[in-house]
C-alpha cells in the first residue's frame, strides 16, 4: 500500500467495503456510530486546543452590548436594517444556457422591493453563417456563461438593489461576501471588472452595507469561532479583506493582469477592500459565522446581526437574511422556472430534444 502517511485514492477506495447488501445491513450502523462518536470526541478536543493556542489570544474577541443590542433591535423593528437575498435558475439547451435571476431587499416594516432578470446565452452570441465554425463557437462560448459568470451577474444585481436611492442611509445586510471574488475578474470574456469595481467602490462609501457568511472558505476564522463562548464576537487586528485578497493564491500575480487593470485593482484593495473588516460571529453556542463590514461600523454591524439572529437562536443566523432568501425562493421558484421553459418547449414540439434524460426520469 506504500507510504502509511501517504494519502491516496486507492487507500480511500479500501477504508471500507460492503461484498453484499446483507453484511452493510449488518455493519453498517455499528461502524457510523463509532466513527460519529469518535469524531465528535476529537473535535472537541481540537477546539479546547484552538482556545488554548496563542494565535486564538491574539483574537480582538468582544461580548454583545445590552446597550447596543437593544439599539440594533429598535433599527430592526423600524426598518432601519434591509435584508438581501438573490436566487438564480438556470435552463440548459442546446443553444445555450437560460437564466432567471431574481432579488429581493426587505425590512420589518413591511417595505419590498422584488426584480427579475431573465439571460439567455443565444442572444449574447454572434452566430457564425459557417456550420462547423458555429459549432465550434458554441462549444468555446460555453465557458461564457458559466455558472461563475451567472453568480457575477446575480451578485452585482444584489449590491445594485442596495444602491436604490429609497435605502439610503439605511443598513444593509447581504447573504455571502460583500465583496465577492466573481465581483473581481474579467468573467472570461466578458470583460466584467471595471463595472463590477465600480459598482463595489460605491457600495464601500456608502459605508452602511454589511454581509454574513454562512459557508465561508476562511476555515481559520471558522475554527477560531468554534473556540469562542457563546455571545461573542472577534476580528484578527490588522486583518481585512484587502489582506485576504493580498494573500489569495495566485490573485495577485502582475503577469495576469492587464496594465490598467492591474493599476484599479491595487488601488481598490488600498482605498476599499483594506476598508473591510473580516469577524467572526457565535450567538448561540454551536455555530459560529464570518461577517464583513465597514470598519467603521463593524461593531454595530455585529449587534444588528446578534440582534436579527437572536429571532431564531437555535440557527443562530439572522431571520431577515432568511426571510428574503424565501421570498427569493416564492417569487422566484426554480422549479417554476423549469415548468415554463419546458411547456415552451412542449409548444414547439422541442421538448423532447432539449430536455436532459436525466430529467425526465420518473422518481419514487
Amino acid at each position: 500500500m506504500g507510504n502509511p502517511d501517504e494519502f491516496t485514492f486507492e487507500k480511500l477506495l479500501f477504508q471500507k467495503s460492503w461484498g453484499d447488501y446483507t453484511r452493510y445491513v449488518e455493519e453498517s450502523q455499528m461502524i457510523l456510530e463509532q466513527e460519529i462518536k469518535e469524531n465528535v470526541k476529537n473535535e472537541k478536543q481540537f477546539v479546547k486546543e484552538i482556545r488554548e493556542s496563542e494565535e486564538f489570544k491574539r483574537l480582538d474577541v468582544k461580548g454583545f452590548n445590552a446597550e447596543k443590542l437593544a439599539w440594533a433591535s429598535r433599527n430592526l423593528k423600524e426598518g432601519n436594517v434591509i435584508g438581501i437575498d438573490g436566487t438564480r435558475s438556470l435552463y440548459q439547451l442546446f443553444s445555450g444556457v437560460r437564466c432567471q435571476i431574481g432579488v429581493v431587499a426587505v425590512n420589518y416594516v413591511g417595505e419590498r422591493i422584488e426584480k427579475s432578470f431573465f439571460v439567455s446565452e443565444a442572444l449574447y452570441r454572434e452566430e457564425s453563417g459557417d456550420v462547423v465554425k458555429r459549432i465550434k463557437d458554441r462549444i468555446e462560448s460555453s465557458e461564457d456563461i458559466s455558472d461563475f459568470a451567472l453568480r457575477g451577474l446575480m451578485s452585482y444585481r444584489e449590491r445594485e438593489m442596495g444602491l436604490e436611492p429609497k435605502f439610503a442611509n439605511r443598513y444593509k445586510m447581504f447573504h455571502g461576501s460583500l465583496i465577492p471574488f466573481e465581483m473581481l475578474t474579467e468573467l472570461g470574456r466578458l470583460k466584467a471588472f471595471k463595472i463590477n469595481i465600480t459598482l463595489l467602490q460605491r457600495l464601500i462609501d456608502d459605508k452602511k452595507c454589511f454581509s454574513v457568511v454562512s459557508q465561508s472558505n476562511d476555515k481559520s476564522l471558522y475554527y477560531f469561532g468554534l473556540a469562542m463562548d457563546e455571545g461573542q464576537y472577534a476580528s484578527v487586528p490588522g486583518y481585512n479583506y484587502g489582506k485576504l485578497l493580498a494573500n489569495k493564491k495566485d490573485f495577485l500575480v502582475r503577469e495576469k493582469w492587464e496594465a490598467k487593470d492591474w493599476d484599479l485593482i491595487q488601488e481598490f484593495i488600498k482605498n476599499y477592500a483594506e476598508r473591510i473588516k473580516i469577524g467572526i460571529i457565535k450567538v448561540n453556542k454551536h455555530r459560529p459565522y464570518v461577517f464583513q463590514a465597514y470598519e467603521d461600523i463593524f461593531d454595530e454591524a455585529a449587534h444588528i446581526i446578534a440582534s436579527d439572529s437572536m429571532f431564531q437562536k437555535e440557527k443562530g443566523f439572522p431571520l431577515l437574511i432568511d426571510y428574503a432568501d424565501t421570498l427569493c425562493s416564492e417569487y422566484f421558484s426554480s422549479s417554476q422556472f423549469s415548468k415554463r421553459m419546458e411547456w415552451q418547449l412542449a409548444k414547439e414540439d422541442a421538448f423532447l430534444t432539449e430536455s436532459s434524460e436525466r430529467g425526465r426520469r420518473k422518481k419514487r
